[in-house]
Formats: structure tokens, C-alpha cells, sequence
């Protein structure tokens, strides 16, 4: 035999023997792979000893938790199950992907059976107990859904997430600060109404965020109060009130929080000047995720709240999104379809009907369920209660405005429906140069209407006492 096929046979039996030895890894290999946090590596051993012992417990689990480590979710998902007789934190780790994902009655499932199994040295019984009250809580909240027109949404930075939102000055004014703690850094929000008499903030207290109040007297504030009615154990952050002074907002993260912080509504009992127990405004406001802030212009009936969801580190989206009216709930036996509207996987991609819709609400909450906003505090049902002349003659001139708003929209919606079914091209033409005349009218319209708000509201501040 000549040198070169020995050699040549030499390098084969080598690369065969070193292909054996790469596979062929020992249980100790796996273990100390795991046992380093070196999971992709750990995966591959215990894949290769699970082709000899596919039953075995140990194997299965620490598969599976290699996998939950690399975000493998159907992997874990496959083989924590295989393992959870033996080893009861896989159905923890269960619960906790089924959660992440919506999936809260599996999650309940998986944290009730992690309680019934006796575990020695036991640390998470706790934490699981509090894990099961929030799946059963994402349940029911998946269940009513609310049907939410989603019409934009950004990713910013959480420390300044409030400059990205455009909010007019008749809803009052937002500031949004860091606060240095122990813990690293947390948000101040300080909310103040139109007429700048009183401001809803949060504070550092005993380690925790908690909301107070303050008033102005004349051209100085009040002393701060804090509201006990509101204030827990939990931090309270991230407050807002709607124009009628009752109505509050605010995010916490207590025992009624479906992930950590979530938003709650409260409004102003008038009786004795409380609120009323929170509310959690349910999905897909709040998640399995840290939900901030709920913003409304009641203005143009649109809306924005943050979300840190499916977000890296110190991110948040910022959903845009047009109210409603009336709460409107998500009508489907298909649980894949609840929980893309709750988790907010889509977006409005229709252009046109989010221009409609900002153009139609411009004209809408002027006189929104007979009611005629003033400020803050006050509304009136009807032209007579106005005490300056000046505001009264704007009033009536915004109706008309109002009216010609509504026709040239009318208008401009038969008129693009014509433009779609029109095949002849010189009608075609001349249908597209009346749509751009009335959209430059609707451009011209809006601001109009905005003003004239703004001046008739002024005109009759300036009549009260």
C-alpha cells in the first residue's frame, strides 16, 4: 500500500473517531454544559443522551430548561411536560411561557398543579400562588376583550415617552421626570389641568410611588395631599384626569395587576370627595407585560397608552388609538383571535379610514352626548346657559362649521366610492380634482374648528366668578 492511501485512510479513521467524540457526549459533559449556563451546548448533549433514554426525567428537564433559557418556547413547552411528574418546577416554567402568551387558562392549570405537589426546600410556592390569582384574572379579562381601533404605534424610550404624545392644551398639561432610587430610576408624572388649579402627581414615599393632589389657592398651591383612597403597598404612578374632574386614570402594580404595573380607572365620589375603588380597564390596555399610562383627548375622541410589551430594555410602544363611545367587546369563540386583539399584533393599515376617523371627531365631541365642554369642570346641555355673549355667538357659529364639516365629508366619501367604481378615465379626472378640493377644505376646516373651540371656551371662562 503506498504512503499517500495510508495516509489518506489514516485522516478518515481520525475525523470518524473525533465525529464519535463530538456526538457521543457523556451525561458529565451535559451536565457541566448546563450547570455552566452554556445552554445551547447543554440542549445538544441532552438531545444526543435523550436518543439512548428518551424517558429520562433528568434528561427531559434540563432540555426543556435549556430551551426555556434560549426562548425555545415549543421545545420547553414538549419536554417539561415529559418531566413534570418528577420534577414539579417544570410546571412553574409551564406556567410562566403559557402566561407570557396568553394562554392563562393553561398557565392556571400548570401553577395548580405546581401547588399540589409536595417540593422539599420549597421558595416559589409564594410567587406561584400570586402567579395563579393573575392567570385567573387574564382569563376572565381574555373573555371581554375590548374592540379597540388601533391606528398607530412607536417604540421610544420609556424615560421620555410623554414627548412623543401630542396632547392639546384644553386637556390640560403632562410632565414626565426621573427619580433616583436605591432601585435605579422611576418615572414622576405630574398632571395639570387647563385652567392650572390643580395637578395629580406622584411621588417617592417610603420606597414606593404614591399619588397626591394639590389646589390652587389664588396665585399660590396648596400643601400636597396624598390620596389615601388610592394609595397601597403597591406603587401608584402615572396618573391623568379627564375633562370632568372626576374621572382618573393611573397605573399600579398591586394584587389587582394582571402583569406588573396596570392601568385602573377611579372616579370622584361627590358625596365626600373620595374615589371610588379602581377598576382595571382590562385588555388590550393592560398585559402579562408593564402597562403605563392612559391618555384621552376627549377633544378629537383619541387616545394614547404605553406598554412595554414584546419590548427590549428600556423601551416602551406608545399606542395610538380612537375611543369609544361605548365599550365594545371582541365577539369570538376563537381563542387565537382574542388574544391577537388583546396582545394588539395588528395594526389599522387603512390609511384612509384613520383620516376619516380624526376628521370626523374633530366635529363629533362638540356637543358629545348633548354636553358642551367648558373645562375641565364644566359642561353645559344647550346654548342658553352661556353667560357671555361672545361665547354664545361663537357657539353657534362652531355648529355651522360643524355641519359644513359633516356635508364635506359626506360628500367627499360618495365622491371617493365614485372615483373606485369609475372606469372612464376623464371622469376619472375630473372625480379625483373634486376630492383634493374637498380634502384641502377639510385641511382648512379642522384648524378652524379647533380655534373657534378654544376662543369660545376662553370668552366664557372669562364671564365666571
Amino acid at each position: 500500500m503506498k504512503t499517500t492511501e495510508r495516509l489518506k485512510i489514516t485522516l478518515f479513521a481520525v475525523l470518524i473517531l473525533f465525529s464519535a467524540a463530538s456526538v457521543a457526549q457523556t451525561p458529565a459533559d451535559a451536565n457541566t454544559y448546563f450547570e455552566s449556563g452554556q445552554y445551547q451546548a447543554a440542549m445538544e448533549a441532552y438531545q444526543n443522551l435523550l436518543k439512548k433514554k428518551p424517558k429520562e426525567a433528568l434528561y427531559n428537564f434540563r432540555y426543556a430548561y435549556s430551551a426555556y433559557m434560549l426562548k425555545n418556547v415549543s421545545a420547553a413547552v414538549e419536554f417539561f411536560k415529559k418531566s413534570a411528574d418528577k420534577f414539579p418546577e417544570a410546571s412553574y416554567y409551564l406556567g410562566e411561557m403559557f402566561f407570557d402568551n396568553y394562554a392563562f387558562e393553561e398557565a392556571a392549570a400548570a401553577y395548580s398543579a405546581y401547588l399540589i405537589k409536595p417540593v422539599l426546600n420549597d421558595t416559589l410556592t409564594p410567587k406561584v400562588e400570586k402567579k395563579l390569582k393573575q392567570a385567573e384574572l387574564g382569563a376572565r379579562l381574555l373573555k371581554r376583550v375590548e374592540d379597540v381601533k388601533i391606528i398607530d404605534s412607536m417604540v421610544v424610550d420609556k424615560n421620555d415617552f410623554l414627548k412623543k404624545i401630542e396632547l392639546p392644551a384644553e386637556a390640560g398639561t403632562l410632565v414626565q421626570r426621573q427619580l433616583l432610587t436605591g432601585n435605579g430610576k422611576v418615572d414622576n408624572i405630574n398632571y395639570t389641568t387647563q385652567r392650572r388649579d390643580r395637578s395629580i402627581f406622584s411621588e417617592l414615599n417610603n420606597g414606593q410611588t404614591d399619588l397626591f393632589t394639590a389646589d390652587k389657592l389664588l396665585d399660590k398651591w396648596a400643601e400636597k395631599m396624598p390620596m389615601n383612597d388610592l394609595n397601597t403597598d403597591a406603587n401608584e404612578n402615572y396618573p391623568f384626569l379627564m375633562l370632568d374632574g372626576a374621572t382618573l386614570y393611573f397605573a399600579a402594580d398591586g394584587e389587582a395587576s394582571l402583569g406588573g404595573y396596570d392601568i385602573f380607572i377611579t372616579r370622584l365620589n361627590t358625596s365626600d370627595n373620595s374615589f371610588l375603588k379602581p377598576e382595571n380597564i382590562g385588555m388590550p390596555f393592560n398585559s402579562p407585560y408593564n402597562d403605563y399610562m392612559m391618555i384621552v383627548d376627549e377633544l378629537h375622541r383619541v387616545g394614547w397608552f404605553a406598554s412595554d410589551r414584546f419590548q427590549p430594555e428600556g423601551k416602551v410602544a406608545v399606542y395610538q388609538f380612537i375611543t369609544n363611545s361605548e365599550k365594545k367587546i371582541v365577539r369570538s369563540v376563537n381563542q387565537d383571535s382574542l388574544i391577537s386583539a388583546a396582545q394588539i399584533r395588528k395594526l389599522s393599515k387603512t390609511t384612509e379610514k384613520f383620516n376619516q376617523a380624526t376628521e370626523n371627531v374633530v366635529t363629533q365631541k362638540e356637543t358629545s352626548a348633548g354636553k358642551i365642554f367648558i373645562n375641565d369642570t364644566t359642561f353645559y346641555h344647550d346654548a342658553s346657559q352661556f353667560k357671555s355673549n361672545i361665547a354664545r355667538n361663537h357657539y353657534f357659529q362652531l355648529q355651522k362649521m360643524i355641519e359644513d364639516m359633516k356635508a364635506t365629508q359626506q360628500e367627499l366619501e360618495n365622491l371617493r366610492s365614485a372615483f373606485i367604481d369609475t372606469k372612464d378615465e376623464n371622469q376619472k379626472n375630473e372625480t379625483g380634482k373634486k376630492i383634493r378640493s374637498l380634502e384641502s377644505r377639510i385641511r382648512t376646516l379642522k384648524p378652524e374648528i379647533k380655534k373657534l373651540s378654544i376662543e369660545m371656551r376662553n370668552e366664557e371662562i372669562k364671564s365666571f366668578p
